[in-house]
């Protein structure tokens, strides 16, 4: 169910102009900018009633990088349009809109050559059975 989830991120980022990739996915001669969608396991809900229950919370992670700071600052904006207040689609399941959680500035990562920019933002929804 969680790789259901994440390709419905994905796919709605991509709607948005930017090129999404699960964690490890992403080609090393990617076009910029791209942003990798990283989806927690997604906690029950109402877990003190019952383990079983099937209404999930998810956590979705979105990393965004480009090759300057206006390129990584453009996917963050397209990547809100995409993402906030927009209800998902996954088959048999019924989303809540994507809430953002928080978000971290456009900064230097030096840590690979060549260098990129890029942030974070971090959104969150509600998946019961349709």
């Amino acid at each position: 169910m969680i790789r259901a989830h994440r390709a419905a991120v994905e796919a709605a980022i991509e709607s948005g102009g930017v090129t999404a990739y699960a964690p490890s996915e992403v080609p090393a001669d990617t076009a910029l900018p791209y942003a990798v969608v990283h989806l927690d396991l997604g906690s029950r809900s109402e877990y003190r009633n019952s383990s079983e229950s099937s209404n999930l919370r998810f956590r979705a992670h979105v990393m965004f990088f480009g090759a300057n700071v206006d390129q990584a600052e453009a996917a963050a904006e397209r990547i809100d349009t995409a993402l906030a207040d927009v209800p998902l689609a996954v088959a048999g399941r019924d989303l809540t809109p994507c809430r953002n959680e928080s978000s971290r500035n456009v900064a230097l990562d030096d840590t690979d050559d060549p260098h990129l920019y890029g942030g974070s933002s971090t959104w969150t929804f509600a998946s019961t059975p349709a």
